[in-house]
């Protein structure tokens, strides 16, 4: 995995000079950009992940940000314990999510298995160096922090500040 920053501007931002500390510095990035990821849903470094979900409710969210909408694939596994490919989901975005429901006139399939029995696969995150500005300025700021205090405490209260409009909020 890696962050939103390279090594390279985590440096200068960190002040450091010399290659003493870049694995530690490199492992920091990439614990960073986990944070960011479980904490606010977006996924600094592009890459395909499956997600599963119990049953078909009525919409279905994407957890992570951002989602290459034509990579998303569906698939779930009906009561007779085969896997079927659900053909004309509709994606559609939300506040920034991407949300999945059945194709205009039709209805998700009835026969689904009940535990992790949809599986959505999609492209998800930004490719090379096009996170946005707040993230890579949240990343910098949490490596900061841990550079400084050697330690993994949570990071300042002026990140959530930064990041947190990505988070999902229920209404």
């Amino acid at each position: 995995m890696a962050g939103a920053i390279s090594l390279e501007d985590a440096k200068a931002y960190l002040r450091v000079d010399g290659g003493d500390e870049d694995a530690v510095i490199e492992r920091m990035i990439d614990a960073a950009a986990r944070h960011i990821e479980s904490t606010y849903g977006v996924v600094s470094r592009e890459r395909e992940e499956s997600f599963l979900f119990d049953g078909l409710p009525a919409k279905i969210r994407i957890p992570r940000i951002p989602v290459d909408l034509a990579t998303i694939g569906v698939t779930y596994l009906d009561t007779e314990g085969t896997t079927q490919i659900i053909d004309g989901a509709r994606a559609n975005e939300r506040d920034g999510w991407i949300w999945l429901s059945p194709a205009m006139g039709t209805d998700w399939p009835a026969n689904v298995a009940a535990v992790g029995a949809l599986t959505v696969t999609a492209s998800i995150g930004y490719v090379e160096d096009a996170s946005p500005d707040d993230v890579k300025q949240a990343t910098r700021m949490i490596v900061d922090h841990w550079f400084s205090t050697r330690d993994f405490s949570l990071p300042p209260p002026n990140v959530d500040f930064l990041v947190d409009h990505y988070r999902f909020r229920r209404v």
